[in-house]
């Protein structure tokens, strides 16, 4: 029996090499660039620059064993460079054993068959800071799609009708729908609405990811039970440049897989993609440019037995001066009250 174990053990032992993580949590939707190799890290209570900054990430990492000092900032640095921030304050870290199962004790309790669970005590070393993105060196904002407006186009006379408009957040995340009818607003969630390339690649609330050789081979979208209720499983070339990605549903009631193609040109840039969801449908996204810009979209929308839709859409973008503005009436006077309390 205990023989039988054996590889069992050896199934935990794998398991616990590939343990998901989890996002550092964003407190600003301002979006930042990585890399960024320029980090500064300031301990609770050591003088920052007296300049307009936006809090942007809570970084909270349990490192395990006794880290020095310089171990401990390395290892924020490298987490702050990663999420693309320009400074690191108020870090403060301590050091303590705590109890953990690992794959030796597991091991252990399948080998003693007594029904208890043996626990190690294990040092570790906690860390927690704040990450801060400089206002002069936010310089992107006009980067940014603000609105998109969607217009049906007429099979026969190419005549195009507004169908609805999508309000962005600064992170690219849908924040509204504003559709022209109900019938807009089925489109919208049959379609577009859990197929967004933020949602599928980006989003951080509610997802962990697995990552290897520095690229993100598995992300899940996990309920507040902790229970798997989607898997996006991305593909790369040979040059780890993502090609293609397939979607499992669990818990759902979604039993097939579902899948995103990314198209390219002859210089490698994206133009275009095709989803293919559980139901068959095919939607067709071909980008439009301005130079280097994003304009807008053409879509057409394959489905099985029916007519299918042609849209068309424009994107228009934040203003350069959008976040020197919210910092001047809103934000800086929000700080000063939270300060006070």
């Amino acid at each position: 029996m205990k023989a039988q174990l054996f590889p069992l053990a050896l199934f935990f032992f794998f398991v616990s090499c590939i343990t998901p993580k989890f996002y550092h949590q964003r407190v600003n939707n301002i979006p930042t660039k990585s890399p960024n190799f320029e980090v500064l890290v300031y301990l609770l209570g050591d003088q920052i620059p007296e300049k307009p900054y936006f809090e942007i990430v809570d970084f909270y990492m349990a490192e395990k064993g006794r880290l020095s000092k310089s171990a401990i900032l390395k290892k924020l640095e490298f987490e702050a460079i990663k999420e693309g921030v320009d400074a690191v304050i108020d870090v403060e870290y301590w050091n303590r054993k705590e109890p953990t199962v690992n794959a030796l004790t597991v091991f252990i309790d399948l080998i003693d068959e007594d029904g208890e669970t043996t626990y190690i005590n294990t040092h570790f070393t906690h860390i927690r800071g704040i990450g801060i993105k400089y206002l002069e060196n936010i310089d992107y904002v006009h980067e940014l799609p603000e609105f998109e407006y969607m217009y049906l186009i007429d099979a026969e006379t190419g005549f195009p009708t507004p169908c609805f408009k999508i309000e962005y957040a600064l992170t690219g995340q849908e924040h509204k729908v504003y559709p022209e009818a109900e019938s807009a607003m089925d489109i919208y969630r049959k379609y577009f609405q859990f197929y967004s390339d933020y949602h599928l690649l980006h989003q951080r609330e509610g997802w962990t990811y697995v990552k290897k050789d520095n690229k993100v081979t598995r992300r899940m979208m996990i309920n507040e039970e902790g229970l798997t209720l989607k898997r996006c499983i991305p593909e790369y070339d040979k040059d780890g440049k993502m090609i293609a990605l397939t979607i499992f549903h669990a818990g759902t009631g979604t039993k097939e897989t579902e899948r995103v193609i990314y198209h390219f040109d002859e210089k490698g840039r994206k133009f275009g993609r095709t989803v293919l969801t559980h139901e068959k449908v095919k939607v067709y996204e071909q980008y439009v440019f301005d130079g280097e810009m994003l304009t807008g979209r053409k879509i057409k929308i394959n489905i099985p037995g029916g007519a299918g839709y042609f849209l068309n859409s424009s994107i228009l973008y934040y203003d350069t001066d959008y976040l020197r503005m919210y910092y001047e009436e809103e934000y800086a006077a929000m700080q000063l009250e939270i300060s006070k309390e």
